[in-house]
């Protein structure tokens, strides 16, 4: 047997030139301990090296497996004829002994040698036996969740499904998606936004427990690819050909990029990388070429990608996404251009960059001293049904700082939530809205105020108590507030906020969704939550031309919340042609420059008392 060909399984020596120098070592040692005894002619001394030459042979079978097993038989079988020899030549007690002492090891050589083989012999039916296991519970799971997904034959589910508890929670079960893409084994959709929920609020919560501000921590950066190419992903060649190509091109994207990076699979031969490792948009343009090399290796191939970050971008895990894909689409934001030109007009004007060099304490006493000197405060939009009359406000907070000037609200709520202000903030605005509310009241009983909240406040454990305490401050009608529920609260945390929902719904609160569109929220969901409004997206909603996706898009939208008795209101309409397109697609209520600008708190009293006077 060649010292090569070893047992890798036996071995306490698992490199080869270990195992080696160990055989050489021990054999050495048992050819010197022979050698040792023709010279010596004491008896006790023999006896003493014939024993430690079967400690020998014992680490032969302890250390070296079986070619350990095989050398050690073939010393001890030597050592053996040698003894007989020498006992044949004088016979001595002490040869008689030291035969003895020989046989011994060879039966403690063959005992351990089958113990060993029946250990390894179990072992491996056991070993067998969990991977028929695990093969059995990999079949058994996968048909079950291709069952699942056969049985959903319905995008929507209908209120008079989900009647009692039981029923919603298991409806809520049912709807749920499984977390990985069930073609390339990646993470789907829901995981993709999950994760980035994650690492956007680890980032808020770092900076709260820090001194230090964003230039400690690594900005997220979120990647939107695919590959356009008429030969591989032809309907020609069949589904099945399709999917393969699929999931090559998953694997080569996980393979090429950073174990610690989040690669999924949105829909189609589309993906998205998520990652927090680049501190600067140069290390983040560099690895578009690490991901394109890994999936756009055929000559004809179209590589698109889109890049954005937070929180330069956007501040929630769905828009992040939906921007991203919004830029794939558009080859001028491929990469990052050094001074971020090509941003849109309403990114450029986020004054993220007049505070990002600023410590947490300072921005804490920003602050402080903005809320103390009066500089938050509220504008109240009005919103109309599809008659044009006036059904209530919705406020909005706004900061006027003598520093910076008006400060962009998407920047102004960012810095909020990363000190732990967000929640002061947000007692204000309740109580300034709703006092607001008393005074719009007194004009028209039934106007209603909607109040915006985030996802870091409805994730309060105070936001209950708070929003309580400003009612019953108010003295306001409790039947004419809406709390917005921002669309990130469908996507990404459903569970977290379902009971604070599910509390505001036993207060008689009305809901609605906010920003719907803006991120991968599913339609599927809204029945489940007390949810009594859906408000589409002003981006979602801008091009109503005849024939347009979006035309088509939100048409089907209205018709299928209409249908399970969801209310749905256009926010963003700028022209007759948009709000009478909506009117025409059975949107009930509308909000836009076209109708009115946002207005301060005298301005919106008045205008409420024109309203009213004047029809």
């Amino acid at each position: 047997m060649s010292l090569m060909n070893y047992d890798e399984i036996n071995l306490f020596f698992k490199k080869r030139n270990s195992f080696i120098a160990s055989t050489v070592l021990l054999t050495l040692l048992f050819v010197s301990g022979l050698a040792a005894q023709s010279i010596i002619y004491q008896g006790s001394l023999q006896i003493f090296i014939s024993i430690f030459l079967v400690v020998i042979s014992i680490v032969f079978n302890l250390a070296l497996g079986t070619p350990g097993f095989v050398i050690s038989l073939f010393l001890t079988i030597v050592q053996i004829i040698i003894y007989v020899y020498r006992y044949i030549l004088s016979e001595q007690t002490t040869r008689l002994y030291m035969i003895t002492i020989a046989l011994m090891s060879l039966a403690i050589i063959l005992m351990f040698q089958l113990f060993f083989r029946r250990i390894a012999n179990n072992m491996d039916a056991l070993r067998q036996r969990l991977e028929r296991e695990q093969n059995r519970r990999i079949n058994s799971e996968t048909h079950a969740l291709i069952e699942d997904t056969v049985q959903r034959t319905s995008l929507i589910i209908r209120h008079d499904n989900v009647k009692d508890q039981q029923n919603v929670a298991e409806v809520y079960e049912m709807s749920v998606s499984k977390p990985i893409d069930t073609m390339t084994t990646l993470p789907n959709r829901d995981m993709i936004i999950d994760h980035l929920d994650h690492l956007i609020d680890k980032s808020i919560k770092e900076d709260q427990n820090s001194d230090k501000f964003l230039s400690e921590h690594n900005p997220i950066y979120v990647y939107y690819v695919t590959v356009t190419d008429q030969v591989r992903f032809s309907h020609k060649l069949g589904h099945r050909i399709v999917d393969l190509s699929i999931q090559a091109m998953a694997h080569k994207l996980r393979e090429a990029t950073h174990p610690s990076d989040l690669v999924g699979r949105v829909s189609r031969n589309e993906f998205a990388v998520i990652t927090a490792r680049f501190s600067n948009d140069d290390e983040a343009n560099n690895y578009v070429d690490v991901i394109k090399n890994a999936i756009a290796d055929y000559p004809h191939s179209n590589f698109l990608c889109g890049i954005v970050q937070y929180p330069r971008d956007g501040r929630f895990p769905g828009e992040l996404v939906h921007l991203a894909e919004s830029r794939m689409r558009n080859p001028a934001y491929v990469k990052f251009t050094p001074d971020h030109e090509i941003l849109p007009e309403h990114l450029r004007k986020a004054s993220l960059s007049d505070f990002k060099d600023l410590s947490i304490k300072e921005l804490k006493k920003i602050f402080s001293d903005a809320i103390a000197n009066d500089e938050i405060y509220m504008v109240y939009q009005p919103r109309f049904d599809n008659k044009k009359k006036l059904t209530g406000f919705e406020a909005f907070a706004r900061w006027n700082s003598p520093t910076y000037g008006v400060v962009n609200t998407r920047a102004f709520l960012y810095y909020a939530e990363k000190t732990g202000d967000i929640y002061e903030i947000g007692r204000i605005s309740m109580r300034s809205a709703l006092k607001k509310l008393v005074e719009i009241n007194a004009i028209e009983p039934n106007l209603t105020m909607t109040i915006n909240l985030s996802i870091t406040q409805i994730r309060s454990a105070s936001i209950v108590q708070d929003l309580s305490a400003a009612i019953e401050e108010s003295g306001c009608n409790i039947k004419n507030i809406i709390i917005d529920i921002p669309e990130e609260g469908l996507t990404s945390v459903t569970h977290n906020i379902r009971p604070v929902l599910e509390k505001f719904d036993s207060m008689g609160l009305k809901m609605a969704l906010d920003n719907f569109g803006r991120g991968y929220s599913s339609l599927n969901n809204i029945p489940l939550l007390p949810i009594s409004l859906v408000k589409l997206d002003g981006h979602f909603t801008e091009d109503m031309s005849e024939g347009s996706a979006q035309h088509i898009l939100t048409k089907s939208i209205i018709e299928l919340l209409n249908d399970i008795d969801i209310a749905v209101a256009a926010t963003g309409v700028g022209s007759s042609e948009q709000f009478n397109t909506l009117v025409d697609f059975g949107c009930a209520y509308f909000q836009g420059k076209h109708l009115c600008m946002p207005l301060n708190a005298r301005d919106a009293l008045e205008y409420a008392c024109r309203f009213f006077i004047d029809n």
